[in-house]
């Protein structure tokens, strides 16, 4: 069954949970306002190694697109996140509590996760927009540069500069030993895209396809899969990712505003008149609105 993610519910009297990986949201809502409580779970974090000297900020974008047997077409976009980077490899991400999914009146429960991460320091910051608390968690330093992967990225500017020679498809095949299975295999492929310019810096592209033969899935003819990634060698992050699949819909996510001065150093520390607390285990944030 095919899921259509990032359509806003709207409802009364009733409630819904919502897992985002590291925390639990629970929320609802009635006579135009809502309650909603997030619970995060410190066992999660992860003390992750700073990427230094590659400063920026930008908001990341999620798209669906899918075309009905009927010819309607699904349109779905979402700004997720605003990311930002300091040259000491601190992060800032600013995301929505329901990430699309809203309880009630949609824009007045649109209330913004933030999150500051200081690997240097080795702690995490949780902020309390409403209350003015700052969780804090220790998660432990890292002095290794790692690229960070947007989590789920589109201009159409042409590809350009070099092209890499075309690799060798690789097909699924029996080991040694063991009978070969009758059931069509995919085969795959990658190959590059070169270079292109995606919110005016250079991006490096490679696309991976999959190809689903007749009678793999009980098809009568085959399907392909394609998943197109640029990333930034610079900044090294994800700039677009499109996953295209003729079952599922086209999912899109991209940057947009990328700016790659330096973030005002005040975005990754507790605002002044935040009261921080030490978390050693799982906390609650609740939130109400009228």
């Amino acid at each position: 069954m095919t899921r259509l993610p990032w359509i806003p519910l709207a409802f009364a009297f009733a409630s819904a949970t919502l897992l985002f990986g590291q925390e639990t949201v629970t929320a609802g809502a009635a006579n135009g306002g809502f309650t909603a409580s997030a619970t995060f779970n410190p066992a999660f974090r992860m003390g992750l190694p700073a990427l230094t000297g590659a400063p920026y900020c930008a908001d990341e974008i999620s798209e669906f697109q899918q075309t009905l047997n009927d010819g309607t077409h699904i349109l779905q976009t979402n700004r997720d996140r605003r990311v930002c980077r300091d040259t000491a490899g601190r992060t800032r991400t600013e995301r929505s509590l329901f990430n699309g999914a809203r309880p009630g009146n949609v824009a007045s429960a649109n209330i913004m996760v933030v999150e500051i991460l200081d690997p240097v320091s080795g702690v995490q910051y949780t902020l309390d927009t409403q209350h003015k608390i700052a969780h804090r968690v220790t998660i432990g330093t890292g002095n290794v540069n790692r690229p960070r992967l947007m989590r789920d990225t589109v201009t159409s500017t042409p590809a350009t500069a070099s092209i890499l020679p075309a690799p060798a498809i690789r097909a699924n095949v029996p080991a040694p030993n063991q009978p070969a299975d009758s059931t069509p295999r995919p085969e795959m492929s990658s190959e590059s895209l070169g270079t292109r310019m995606i919110e005016g810096i250079r991006a490096e592209g490679m696309m991976n396809k999959t190809v689903y033969p007749v009678n793999a899935e009980g098809n009568d003819r085959p399907i392909t899969v394609t998943v197109e990634t640029w990333m930034s060698p610079d900044l090294k992050i994800s700039l677009l990712h499109k996953s295209s699949d003729p079952r599922h819909g086209d999912r899109i996510n991209r940057v947009e505003n990328l700016n790659r001065t330096e973030p005002d150093p005040s975005l990754f520390q507790p605002p002044p008149d935040y009261q921080v607390v030490d978390e050693a285990g799982t906390f609650k944030i609740d939130y109400t609105r009228q």
